[in-house]
C-alpha cells in the first residue's frame, strides 16, 4: 500500500494506492472519517483489475485546502473527475460512503460517462434525500449536528471539545453494533487535529446551508446540479442500523436515476454508518457481483 500525491484541480491530493490494473478503482470517504477507513476493502479488491486510490478529501490534512475556500458539491464531484484524470484514467469505478458518496453522484452529474459504476453507501441520491426530508422530521433530529456547524466557531468549539469526544458520539450512534479499533479512531482524531482539517470540514456542511445565502451563486451550481438525474449504474449500499439516515429517507430511490433499471439498492443488516469497515466481506460481494467480477 503506497502513500502519494497527485495534483488535481488546484490541489495536492495525498491518496493511498494499491493495484496496477488497467481500470480505475476509486475510494472516497465520509465524515468523520478519512481515508486510512478504505484499507481493507483496497486490500480485497482485485489488484490485477484495479489501480484503487483511497484519497484524502480536499482540505482532510494531509491533502492541502480548497483554493477558494469553497467546498460545494460541485467542487466534490470536479475533484473526482480531475484527480482520476491526473491519475491517467479517463473513467472510474467509484465507491462513495457519506460525503464521498455525495462527491460520487456530483461527479456522475457533471459527467455521466466519467463513472463507470457508482457505489453509493450511507447516503441517498440528493435529490431523493431532499424529496424525504419534509416528510421525516426525525431526520433533522438525527442531524443537528450539521445545524450547529452553520456557525464557524461554534461548530469547530463543538468538534474539537474534550480530544474531538463529538467524534465518538457519532460513532457510538451511526454505528451502534461496531466494536472498532480505538487506534482506528485515534489515528482519525489525529487527522481532524492536522492542519485546520475540523475547520475545513465544517466548511463542507456550511456548503449546503448558510452558502445559499453567503456565496449563493455557487450553491445554485450545486443544486442545479444535485438535481439531474443519475445517469450511471448505481448501487446504492444501506446499513440497516444506520442511526445517521434513517431507513425512510431512502424511499422513491428510483425516481431519481434516469435508468431504474440500472440501479440496486442493496440492504445490510449487520451495517450501520460505515459498510466497508463494519461488514466488509459483505460489501465486496456486493460490488463483486455488480462489476461481473465472480
Amino acid at each position: 500500500m503506497k502513500l502519494q500525491v497527485t495534483s488535481a484541480n488546484g490541489i495536492r491530493f495525498t491518496h493511498y494506492t494499491h493495484g496496477r490494473g488497467p481500470r480505475l478503482f476509486l475510494l472516497l470517504h465520509g465524515f468523520p472519517d478519512d481515508a486510512a477507513t478504505m484499507l481493507a476493502l483496497m486490500e480485497l479488491l482485485p489488484a490485477r483489475e484495479f489501480t484503487i486510490v483511497a484519497p484524502f478529501s480536499r482540505g482532510i490534512a494531509p491533502t492541502t485546502r480548497s483554493p477558494d475556500r469553497r467546498y460545494h458539491l460541485r467542487d466534490l464531484g470536479e475533484d473526482v473527475i480531475e484527480l482520476g484524470r491526473a491519475l491517467g484514467f479517463e473513467r472510474a469505478v467509484v465507491y462513495g460512503q457519506g460525503w464521498g458518496a455525495l462527491a460520487g453522484y456530483a461527479a456522475a452529474a457533471i459527467e455521466p460517462d466519467y463513472i463507470e459504476h457508482l457505489f453509493a453507501a450511507a447516503m441517498p441520491p440528493p435529490s431523493t434525500y431532499t424529496r424525504n426530508l419534509s416528510k421525516q422530521p426525525r431526520q433533522l433530529a438525527r442531524n443537528w449536528y450539521v445545524l450547529l456547524f452553520q456557525f464557524p466557531w461554534i461548530g469547530r468549539a463543538l468538534l474539537e471539545a474534550n480530544d474531538f469526544a463529538l467524534l465518538d458520539l457519532l460513532w457510538r450512534q451511526w454505528s451502534p453494533d461496531w466494536r472498532w479499533r480505538e487506534s482506528r479512531l485515534a489515528k482519525v482524531k489525529n487527522t481532524f487535529a492536522r492542519r485546520r482539517t475540523a475547520s475545513r470540514s465544517i466548511r463542507y456542511f456550511r456548503g449546503l446551508l448558510i452558502d445559499a445565502v453567503l456565496d449563493r451563486e455557487a450553491w445554485q451550481r450545486s443544486a442545479r446540479l444535485m438535481r439531474r438525474p443519475i445517469e450511471p449504474d448505481l448501487t446504492l449500499l444501506v446499513g440497516l442500523e444506520d442511526g445517521c439516515i434513517g431507513p425512510k429517507m431512502w424511499r422513491g430511490w428510483e425516481r431519481s436515476l434516469a435508468h431504474p433499471e440500472r440501479g440496486e439498492l442493496v440492504e445490510l443488516p449487520h451495517s450501520g454508518h460505515f459498510p466497508h469497515q463494519e461488514d466488509t466481506g459483505a460489501v465486496l460481494e456486493v460490488i463483486q457481483r455488480r462489476l461481473g467480477l465472480v
